[in-house]
């Protein structure tokens, strides 16, 4: 079995010469690109490229990652990308991802399901179960005031209140994990002790003792499209976090109302962002994510049909909608 395509083919080197234009033209060729760890068939003489998008479906077609020749990014141009190859789930029935998206599903911490498991991609708000870590490993007052200063003011998705204002950590936690507030999320990493910058190294350390491989974060929020994982780490990211008595507890609430410490205390009610959550799906701690560069991002814990605890996570879904559909029929397919 091949081990972490996308970091091994970043150190194949092949001379130059294996470059040309024959060789780009010829059809079988096994190729990818200095700065995308995806791998490609180049499917016919016109320079068509298929997308073999997981390391099951490129070991079941008999290839060898010692032929996989890397190319200069600025050869991208001369190809045309056609649609990835389907994936097969290892022991699940039945293909329900016919699109993009990339999926895997875990149960009882072995993979039975993988659409593209070790592709990078963009965390996005599911960035914030790692800070959701990182916070619970310190040693922080949760019943403490924490102030929403203008510097957290850093866009997208926000808790709706006025610079100043002053919250428990424990209910910012809430708006961060439930809600997906990065205003939330931004002040609780800015007040907890620490630079953002050992912040950030403190979410990449955690990440490796996790096992996270593939995983890289820059800062708390998910806004950056430079905190990149794949989804077979976020979904060791999940269950970690699932294990953390205080954030699986916000994860199985609908709802929190939170009210703001002052003389006239202001009271705000969020929902949860988990719709498989609110439309009674037997789920517990789920995160959601997107910006531009991700598109719909989903990853959620719950039970199987047979009992058993099912991670899934969907990265890549055209739509909200498309994300939180895949996430359902994955938990509800029989083995």
């Amino acid at each position: 079995m091949i081990k972490k395509l996308g970091v091994l083919f970043l150190f194949l080197l092949f001379p130059w010469n294996a470059c040309s234009a024959d060789f780009l033209a010829e059809k079988g060729s096994l190729v990818k690109f200095q700065t995308d760890a995806r791998i490609f068939l180049v499917a016919d003489d016109a320079g068509t490229l298929e997308w073999i998008a997981t390391e099951q479906e490129f070991t079941k077609r008999g290839f060898n990652f010692s032929d996989v020749a890397t190319l200069s990014d600025a050869l991208l141009t001369s190809f045309r990308i056609a649609s990835p190859t389907p994936a097969e789930p290892e022991q699940l029935t039945t293909i329900v991802n016919s699109g993009s998206a990339l999926v895997v599903v875990m149960e009882d911490g072995r993979v039975i399901a993988d659409e593209g498991a070790s592709t990078p991609w963009c965390l996005a708000s599911i960035s914030k179960l790692m800070t959701a870590l990182v916070l619970n490993d310190m040693n922080l007052n949760w019943n403490g005031a924490v102030l929403q200063a203008k510097a957290d003011e850093v866009g997208g998705a926000r808790l709706r209140v006025a610079v100043g204002s002053k919250y428990r950590r424990i209910d910012l936690l809430h708006a961060s994990l439930m809600g997906s507030a990065n205003n939330s999320t931004h002040a609780l990493a800015r007040t907890s002790g620490i630079s953002m910058a050992e912040f950030v190294k403190r979410m990449n350390a955690k990440a490796k003792q996790l096992g996270m491989k593939n995983t890289r974060f820059v800062e708390p929020t998910g806004l950056s499209e430079k905190n990149v994982s794949t989804a077979h780490d976020i979904a060791i990211l999940i269950a970690a976090a699932n294990k953390v008595p205080r954030i699986a507890a916000i994860g199985k609430k609908n709802s929190y109302t939170l009210s703001s410490i002052a003389k006239k205390p202001k009271s705000h009610t969020i929902k949860t962002t988990n719709k498989l959550l609110l439309a009674g799906e037997n789920v517990s701690l789920g995160k959601t994510g997107f910006i531009d560069e991700s598109r719909y991002n989903f990853t959620v814990v719950g039970t199987a049909p047979s009992g058993a605890e099912r991670t899934i996570v969907v990265l890549n879904a055209p739509s909200s909608d498309t994300s939180f559909k895949l996430a359902k029929a994955y938990l509800h397919l029989e083995k």
